[in-house]
């Protein structure tokens, strides 16, 4: 019960996002006229010259990082299911997918890294905490 709540509580968190923008105050002059299209992080204007790329938010709480945390946790379990019904011992069994389930994290990051994308310490840590979460249902259950 206490990992439904949990999870649901995450999901709420990662869903929720940040609050509605505000519209333009009432009697300001728009003297700008339209405002150009938004470009991509990379084509920002110096971010080339500069050498830099801008990256997004890299939040604690949202959306991809349930993602991570319910990978993580499916796939312990899933490859605890496997290695038990391979006639592995409990501990040896809960060692295994927890090695399997953390090298498919940093294998992810690792991807994410040379596709160009950041390598988020913070995914990863979600998917710490997904394996500890499959590590206390497998030592709880017989």
């Amino acid at each position: 019960m206490i990992q439904l709540a949990a999870a649901a509580a995450l999901s709420w968190l990662a869903l929720a996002g940040p609050g509605p923008v505000p519209p333009a105050q009432a009697g300001v002059a728009d003297t700008a006229g339209p405002l150009p299209a938004a470009l991509p992080a990379d084509r920002a204007p110096g971010a080339r010259s500069a050498g830099l790329r801008l990256q997004a938010e890299d939040r604690w709480f949202a959306q991809d990082k349930l993602l991570h945390f319910t990978a993580s946790f499916g796939g312990f379990n899933l490859a605890y299911g496997a290695l038990r019904t391979a006639q592995l011992g409990r501990e040896p069994a809960m060692i295994g997918a927890a090695a399997i389930a953390g090298v498919a994290g940093v294998w992810k990051e690792w991807r994410d890294r040379r596709r160009g994308g950041p390598f988020s310490a913070r995914d990863l840590a979600w998917d710490v905490i997904g394996i500890a979460a499959g590590v206390a249902v497998a030592a709880n259950t017989r």
